[in-house]
């Protein structure tokens, strides 16, 4: 079977998460690899990174892992 790669940026932006906002925390309009935290606890960044993996599997079939890269702007 022939493989090919997808963007997992593509496929967030395609599920319509670049960019939203919530419970303080939202995906960069820049990108959408990148979550964000405004305010929000930490809970509330993990919540949105499994929705954001949720969509992806039902809509594409693919599994996405979540890389523990923390910037913390210092």
């Amino acid at each position: 079977a022939k493989q090919s790669k997808v963007s997992a940026a593509w496929m967030i932006d395609a599920c319509g998460f670049k960019g939203i906002e919530r419970d303080g925390v939202g995906v960069s309009a820049g990108h959408a690899l990148v979550l964000v935290h405004r305010g929000g606890g930490y809970a509330a960044l993990l919540a949105l990174a499994e929705d954001i993996a949720a969509a992806v599997k039902t809509r594409f079939g693919c599994t996405l892992d979540i890389e523990p890269v923390v910037y913390t702007g210092e």
